[in-house]
């Protein structure tokens, strides 16, 4: 057994095992080591160096062009908008006082030149004369009521006659009396024919103030044949007879609005009622007439709520209303005029993905960059906003200070920048 253990621990040996000892092995590792050492670092210094004259120069962007603005103050308009409905400012419903038949109308120009009856759209100035009715009868009666008073003043003027002659005779009577010329019963009858003759007078008097009223109406029954246009814009809104037509006393023959003024009613709640007063500016537009603005004033303001909505009626009276007509939907802009820094919405950049800035410029000695400046938006009006700026003397961001307005897509904070105009 311990022959052939002997044979084979000398059989596995190596080549270098049968050649040398294990420390010379140890010596020999140790010399390789540290020559290796000199030579990694000979050659890292090497590639180094190489590395260094090959290096890649990036140049530096030129400035980028953009323009600019100076921060300012700028009065705006804000506030609230009702919708309303356009109304004329007076109204009628237009009736002879009397019945009678339609004798004509008034007479207007149609497009083709042609005289026509007035009807619905045409235009009176006040007084002028819209329909007739025939006055045949009501002038008869008016003679008639003439005539009598005539007569009535005829009789008055012979009860003044006869009354002189009375009172004549029963002076005469009394002197005769005093001389006993006369009988007691011829005086009394000269005195009664004296009071009899005064009562005449009276009743010739009251005759005439009778026929006086009778002529009166007469004369108004015959006025009242004649419709004239009430307002000094009067527009006929409905015409609902025509020629020939007989019509009864107050029955509706026209409906006519006065346009030289016209007025808005809308609508505000409760909330709203402490900022109206009488007076007030107000500016109105139409939906149907597109860019025009009227300047109109509130004239009236309700005291009592709709019970089902709660809100209270208010007017806004317009007396150049131009084209707006009764029916009209328009809008009443309630708005108040502040100051504000507006800027374009072109200049905003978000910070930090979510708060929005702009790019202020710096002027150094030699070239000009930019600066972003964190901002705070306080409204937005058409494509500006308003801004608000930090306060403080050593505010980031002041009025006066000169921002980008355009190209602020293509910026970096402190990039070189030309400004152009």
């Amino acid at each position: 057994m311990t022959t052939t253990s002997a044979t084979e621990t000398e059989s596995s040996g190596t080549f270098f095992g049968r050649l040398w000892s294990k420390s010379q092995k140890t010596a020999i590792g140790i010399l390789i080591v540290g020559l290796s050492i000199p030579v990694i670092l000979i050659a890292r210094t090497g590639m180094a160096r190489l590395a260094a004259s090959h290096e890649v120069v990036i140049p530096e962007r030129s400035p980028v062009s953009v323009k600019s603005m100076k921060l300012a103050e700028s009065e705006v308009a804000s506030g609230v908008q009702f919708s309303g409905v356009v109304a004329a400012l007076r109204k009628a419903d237009l009736s002879f006082r009397v019945g009678g038949t339609v004798q004509s109308l008034h007479q207007v120009y149609g497009a083709a030149g042609q005289l026509r009856d007035a009807h619905e759209g045409d235009q009176f100035a006040a007084g002028e004369v819209i329909a007739q009715l025939d006055t045949a009868d009501y002038q008869r009666e008016r003679d008639v009521a003439a005539e009598r008073l005539s007569v009535s003043m005829a009789r008055l003027k012979q009860a003044h006659a006869d009354s002189e002659e009375a009172q004549s005779a029963y002076d005469r009577a009394l002197k005769l009396k005093a001389g006993q010329a006369v009988s007691q019963a011829s005086l009394e009858a000269a005195k009664a024919r004296q009071i009899s003759t005064l009562a005449a007078i009276d009743v010739a008097e009251r005759e005439i103030a009778a026929s006086r009223i009778q002529l009166k109406q007469a004369e108004e029954n015959l006025a009242y044949c004649t419709l004239s246009a009430p307002f000094p814009e009067t527009t006929i809104a409905t015409r609902s007879v025509d020629t020939h037509q007989r019509v009864s006393p107050g029955q509706v023959v026209f409906t006519v609005h006065d346009i030289s003024s016209v007025v808005v009613s809308f609508a505000v709640q409760d909330s709203m009622l402490s900022q109206l007063r009488f007076g007030d500016v107000i500016e109105v537009t139409a939906t149907g007439l597109s860019g025009e603005r009227f300047q109109g004033v509130i004239h009236k303001i309700g005291t009592t709520a709709n019970e089902q909505t709660r809100s209270y009626p208010v007017e806004v009276r317009i007396d150049a209303p131009g084209a707006l007509r009764p029916g009209m939907v328009a809008t009443v802009n309630f708005r108040k005029a502040q100051t504000a820094i507006l800027v374009p919405l072109t200049a905003i950049t978000p910070i930090e993905s979510t708060r929005p800035g702009v790019f202020k410029i710096k002027r150094e000695a030699d070239r000009t960059v930019v600066q972003r400046i964190p901002i705070e938006i306080r409204g937005v009006f058409d494509n500006q906003a308003a801004i608000q700026l930090p306060e403080g003397e050593n505010a980031a961001l002041k009025l006066g200070d000169e921002i980008v307005f355009t190209g602020v897509h293509r910026l970096r904070d402190g990039e070189a920048v030309h400004v152009i105009q």
